[in-house]
């Protein structure tokens, strides 16, 4: 590939979070996690045995509300096919109805290499909020709640064909968030109308598959990756109405698709920069969880 290429498929992708209809990566989680995010070298950590990841993400999700987003992770090998990783994250959220900042989700995991090229995942996702912020003693919409508010199981394989990597994960929530908003207790033509109900929200599974593949250039020293990414929402969500009653959101289960780039610069064999971008092409009718955005994210990977 040539390097002006290389150059420009960011760009043009960039060019597309603007003009593409509908937003959202609708990601939950899984699609972060290390073997499930496009990663040419795989096998660093097991040749540093630890690895140290930093960055920052700004997304646009439903309703125009800004999302900014903090993570660190820690990955470490036990032996030599068997590693663990804990990934932290918070986040700031901002729109028409109100600002807030706070702790979101520890995601817990561990790998196993049961081939040489293949790797299966275990983990689990801990809410640090149980989507409750709250504006003027009423609950926000959960496109304000900096995390989910669930306890999601997650499983996953990998297997690396060189240069593509085939990757599949399966998110289930086991336990549901405590957000109580609903539309209807908000006065008429009040800005508040147009969101989604999710009081006692039941949020369903996704499932999760990823085709991603990569170029080398410079030596390897410059590294552009790209993927497809479909996520699909194995059913319709609920909540309950002001009647006490069980209502199916009609339009929330089904396909997103998304396009993902990432631009990678090596700056030794311990560390490096990456700047990624993601949007869809294809996303739900309905999405209340307010997952669904577009994001742009730099991150600074450390091994040793």
């Amino acid at each position: 590939m040539k390097p002006a290429i290389v150059l420009i498929t960011p760009v043009l992708l960039l060019i597309t979070l603007k003009t593409v209809t509908g937003q959202g990566c609708s990601d939950a989680g899984a699609c972060s996690i290390s073997h499930v995010k496009p990663d040419a070298e795989s096998d660093t950590i097991s040749n540093n045995r630890q690895q140290l990841k930093s960055g920052i993400s700004y997304g646009i999700a439903q309703y125009n509300v800004s999302v900014l987003t903090l993570f660190t992770e820690y990955s470490r090998y036990l032996g030599k096919k068997t590693s663990v990783a804990i990934k932290i994250s918070a986040g700031m959220r901002s729109g028409e109805l109100a600002a807030t900042i706070g702790l979101s989700d520890a995601i817990f995991t561990i790998n196993q290499n049961i081939l040489k090229r293949m790797t299966l995942t275990a983990g689990m996702k801990f809410p640090f909020s149980y989507a409750k912020s709250e504006k003027g003693g009423f609950n926000l919409p959960m496109a304000y709640q900096t995390s989910l508010g669930t306890y999601d199981l997650i499983f996953a394989g990998s297997y690396i064909f060189t240069p593509i990597t085939l990757a599949v994960a399966w998110q289930q929530p086991v336990k549901q968030n405590d957000n109580t908003f609903l539309a209807t207790d908000s006065e008429a033509n009040a800005p508040e109308q147009k969101y989604q109900s999710t009081h006692n929200f039941q949020r369903q599974g996704d499932l999760v598959l990823r085709i991603s593949n990569s170029h080398k250039l410079n030596n390897g020293r410059i590294m552009l990756l790209y993927s497809i990414l479909p996520i699909l929402h194995l059913g319709n969500d609920s909540f309950t109405g002001d009647d006490g009653q069980s209502q199916m959101i009609h339009g929330s289960s089904g396909l997103t698709l998304n396009l993902n780039a990432i631009l990678r610069y090596n700056f030794s064999k311990s560390g490096f920069l990456e700047i990624s971008t993601g949007a869809p092409v294809i996303s739900r009718e309905s999405r209340p969880d307010g997952l669904s955005q577009f994001a742009i994210t730099t991150e600074y990977v450390y091994n040793f």
